[in-house]
């Protein structure tokens, strides 16, 4: 069985899906986290989306200016590294992304099974125009009767870097020749 389910949102905010999505962790109590594309900010409308998340106790992170890829060392080099340690940044990745984006579907079986596989599972979901966070509402119910707990807390070794130090989870982002400079 799960630990304490740590639900998170990426990709948006997009207008017609994200000002929906709040509702769903508020009316069942989660604490679930947000992570929007930077450049989406700029259109008044997405930025409106986001604004009741954070005003209702969910954080707000960085899911990427654009979305650019996966995290890894092109995201990670020492550059980069260097930014976020000088500006106490989190980083939080994933241990459960069920596939949402190309299956709207089948999403909720893989992230129920997946979930209560996880000692402290973190899932990402995203809120695109795909029809996907139709089977939002009823999914934490399905993880709750499972026998799911949900927390915002993120467990350590899903947080490569906390309040700008690197954690022994960093080395797992960056390239064999950068990890000597990944101190935890």
């Amino acid at each position: 069985m799960a630990g304490a389910v740590t639900p998170s949102l990426g990709n948006g905010p997009e207008p017609e899906i994200t000002a929906l999505v709040p509702d769903v962790p508020r009316r069942r109590g989660l604490r679930a986290a947000f992570f929007v594309i930077g450049r989406t900010l700029a259109d008044p409308a997405a930025r409106r989306c986001a604004e009741p998340a954070h005003a209702g106790g969910r954080w707000i992170g960085s899911h990427g200016w654009t979305h650019g890829g996966p995290l890894g060392p092109h995201l990670l080099g020492a550059e980069a590294r260097r930014v976020l340690a000088e500006g106490g940044y989190v980083i939080v990745a994933w241990r459960v992304v069920p596939g949402d984006w190309h299956d709207r579907d089948g999403w909720p079986r893989r992230a129920l099974q997946a979930c209560l596989a996880e000692p402290r599972p973190v899932l990402v979901l995203h809120d695109l125009p795909n029809g996907a966070m139709r089977r939002l509402d009823r999914f934490p119910g399905r993880l709750a009767d499972a026998g799911a707990e949900f927390g915002q807390e993120c467990p350590d070794e899903v947080l490569p870097m906390r309040g700008g130090v690197a954690t022994s989870a960093l080395r797992d982002f960056v390239t064999i020749g950068d990890n000597a400079a990944c101190h935890a």
